[in-house]
């Protein structure tokens, strides 16, 4: 990711509309501060990973990622029986 400001994107728009292009992301700024985001084109027809879905959301903020992420797969099996789950779920009510 590379970032330029604003006056020297103006001055330069051809050479940074092709890195774009090349698939770099052009971070713009303004008196030092992120005003806008140059970034490469989605090929038309081509297949939206669920990994670019992901990033658009976080970016776009409608996605918030995990403060802490898991390391490894979740278990494929259950924890515990039904019949457990629910003698403990009877256990916490107790104390209510």
């Amino acid at each position: 990711m590379h970032t330029v400001r604003l006056d020297q994107l103006r001055a330069e728009l051809g050479e940074y509309v092709h890195r774009a292009e090349a698939g770099e992301t052009i971070i713009v700024t303004e008196d030092d501060r992120p005003v806008a985001r140059l970034v490469p084109p989605l090929n038309v027809g081509e297949p939206r990973t669920e990994e670019d879905v992901l990033a658009r959301g976080v970016r776009e903020g409608w996605i918030t990622p995990p403060s802490e992420p898991r390391i490894g797969v979740p278990p494929s099996f259950p924890c515990m029986s039904f019949e457990d789950l629910m003698e403990e779920i009877a256990r916490d009510r107790e104390d209510r």
